[in-house]
């Protein structure tokens, strides 16, 4: 991928020939780029401190340019309606007087502006030293998988509005069944399960793309998840 640092430019031939050394055909030479635009996963483990500081683990790519911390009046895992707290090279910023009783989520940024998809999310308290555990879930959600590309494990959260019958299964791009994760009761909360790209026989399978699919009774949502190995 072209990053900050350049272009990477690439060149292309064809060569095409028979089993007759002397018969080929030869093409023009080409060039090109690609343009990126694969954001960084989203920061993992979140966490909020008396002390009022956010932090979470560091992200691994090597484009990465800095973290936003958002804060949010309601629970719902995106930063679109949230409000902007700072940016940071580190992992962990303090968070102002403002944020308290908001909820709390960070990005990350890579340099050509691609920004991840939101870490878990935390309320910050009104009390220091009170219970940090964020609300339970007031509507059904199957979050995109994080990370996406991935290779070879992937983590699915989903969010459960009430108890119920929960069946979580990944298709292939052909419409397959490959492999059920989730097949039974599961409280109202907010869930997670990491798939480790085998089928039902624990096999590995193969790069391409893949369907997630979240049945709770008639709750049925869907995302499209990319192996590359």
């Amino acid at each position: 991928d072209s990053t900050a640092a350049g272009f990477q430019y690439h060149y292309f031939q064809v060569i095409a020939h028979t089993s007759d050394p002397a018969a080929f055909y030869l093409s023009a030479c080409d060039s090109g780029y690609s343009v990126d635009n694969l954001a960084p996963a989203a920061p993992q483990a979140l966490l909020l401190s008396p002390e009022m500081i956010a932090s979470w683990d560091a992200n691994e790519e090597a484009d990465l340019d800095y973290y936003a911390v958002y804060a949010r009046s309601d629970s719902i895992g995106s930063v679109e309606g949230a409000v902007l707290v700072g940016h940071t090279i580190d992992t962990s910023l303090t968070l102002p007087d403002t944020t308290e009783g908001m909820y709390i989520l960070v990005t990350a940024t890579d340099y050509t502006g691609n920004e991840s998809p939101a870490s878990n999310i935390l309320l910050h308290p009104m009390v220091t030293g009170i219970d940090i555990t964020p609300a339970l879930p007031d509507r059904f959600a199957l979050h995109q998988n994080v990370p996406n590309p991935f290779n070879p494990t992937t983590t699915i959260r989903f969010d459960l509005a009430t108890a119920g019958k929960v069946k979580l299964q990944i298709y292939d791009v052909a419409g397959r069944w490959v492999r059920t994760l989730v097949n039974g009761e599961l409280p109202q909360a907010r869930h997670s399960i990491e798939w480790n790209s085998r089928d039902a026989r624990g096999k590995p399978v193969a790069s391409g793309v893949y369907f997630c699919r979240l049945t709770v009774d008639e709750y049925r949502e869907t995302r499209k998840m990319i192996l590359i190995r």
